[in-house]
Order: structure tokens, then sequence, then C-alpha cells
């Protein structure tokens, strides 16, 4: 497996990318950029969600999206149905959520 590349099995990557130093301060900045908000629903963001899988350890700020953990577990649920390379936009993420909140309201 090589950086950036994601593991089939457990979805981790080479070099544990997610604990360094490097993805700490990405993530804060991303967090930042988004006012701290989560990007589907609106309230408080606690995770940075990977748009492009492809590129972990190498993104750019626009691969990535400020989410709640509720939101972003339903996006990584409504992936793993999907296939792990799914890949959905903020947009769709948006629409994700909203049918799921109709759904349970």
């Amino acid at each position: 497996m090589s950086t950036g590349e994601i593991n089939r099995v457990d979805k981790s990557t080479f070099g544990t990318y997610y604990t360094s130093k490097e993805w700490k301060k990405t993530r804060n900045r991303i967090l930042i950029r988004d006012d701290m908000t989560c990007q589907a629903c609106g309230n408080l963001a606690e995770t940075v969600h990977h748009l492009i899988y492809d590129r972990i350890g190498r993104e750019n700020d626009l691969d990535l999206i400020s989410l709640c953990n509720h939101c972003h577990a339903e996006v990584h649920t409504y992936q793993d149905m999907n296939g792990i390379g799914y890949r959905l936009t903020p947009k769709e993420i948006e629409a994700l959520i909203f049918k799921t909140k109709e759904n349970y309201t």
C-alpha cells in the first residue's frame, strides 16, 4: 500500500496519517475555513471529511469539507452501501442529509 492509498479492509491509511501533525493542522484549517459549521446541516462541525479519497496525504483544501459527527456518519453509511470509492459532492451530501432528516420527522 502506498502513501494515500486506503486500506480496503479497515479504511486506514498508510502511515497513520490521521494521527499526524500534518493532518491535525489541515483539519484545524478546514474547520476554521468553514466557521466550525457542518456544511450539510449547519450544526457544529466536529470532523473533516475527504470528498476525494485518492489524494489522502496530498489533498488540497477543496478536497475537504467540515461535517458534524451525525452527517459524517450518514455520508460514510451511504458510501459503504455504494462502495468505498463512491464520491459525494458537497451538494449531494447536503441533499442526502436533508433526505435523511425527512425520513426521521
